[in-house]
């Protein structure tokens, strides 16, 4: 009886008028048959009673097969995926549910429409659409924030030293936003408090983009002999 009605005359003019009220694209991936995916009317909501086709067309949908199966639960949602926790196996000993690499840290993420996955770093940020640290990271972190090397003045700035840089990181005005100064160099971006600012300075040095944006000086040959040169500070916007 159900598969016959999705046969009926009634509902394949209906399915029509869904499709072509949508522009014949899915709502959600914005696809059409010119990608070469096949369009279905679904339904948002069921009234008991009612068939198919008597439905208003505010309560109908246009949805590829594959956006359509993930709506029902039939495959895995691609959005909406939460971080539960993360798992220590102590070694490769686990393995990614979605690409089967082997783990040591393992993702645990939760959706309120699929059974909680197990996965590695990179298929979480994928799910989750959020960058995801591993626990080493997390560590270096914290040991980079509490390191001895920051010191603090009586001015309330923050001073870090490492090989050719000269980190400051200073109030811009009382009880306001902070600042990043690498080498005297001002930084273009405001930070809500110190903390956030710091956490910047790591991430520039973790993803080895300090020297990018902020090459060490190179002293000419002049320089090296003893004579001073003028300085031409480079007008790359720090962050």
């Amino acid at each position: 009886m159900y598969t016959t009605l999705y046969r009926a005359s009634e509902w394949l003019a209906f399915r029509e008028q869904v499709l072509a009220h949508n522009g014949h694209r899915c709502r959600q991936c914005g696809r059409g048959p010119v990608e070469g995916v096949t369009l279905q009317a679904h339904h948002l909501y069921y009234l008991p009673g009612q068939l198919p086709w008597q439905y208003p067309l505010s309560a109908m949908e246009t949805l590829c097969s594959g956006c359509h199966a993930r709506e029902h639960g039939v495959l895995r949602p691609q959005h909406g995926w939460e971080l539960l926790g993360i798992i220590d196996h102590g070694g490769l000993t686990g393995h990614c549910e979605l690409c089967g690499h082997e783990l040591r840290h393992g993702y645990l993420l939760g959706h309120p429409q699929w059974p909680p996955l197990q996965v590695g770093c990179q298929c979480a940020e994928a799910l989750t659409g959020q960058p995801q640290a591993t626990p080493s990271q997390q560590q270096r972190c914290q040991r980079f924030m509490n390191s001895r090397d920051w010191t603090c003045d009586e001015r309330g700035v923050w001073h870090y030293r490492r090989r050719h840089y000269r980190i400051d990181i200073h109030p811009v005005a009382p009880g306001g936003a902070w600042q990043i100064c690498i080498n005297t160099r001002q930084g273009s971006l405001r930070y809500p408090d110190a903390d956030s600012a710091r956490l910047a300075v790591f991430t520039l040095l973790a993803n080895n983009t300090l020297r990018q944006i902020a090459p060490p000086p190179r002293p000419s040959r002049k320089a090296r002999t003893g004579q001073k040169q003028p300085s031409h500070p480079s007008q790359e916007v720090l962050p």
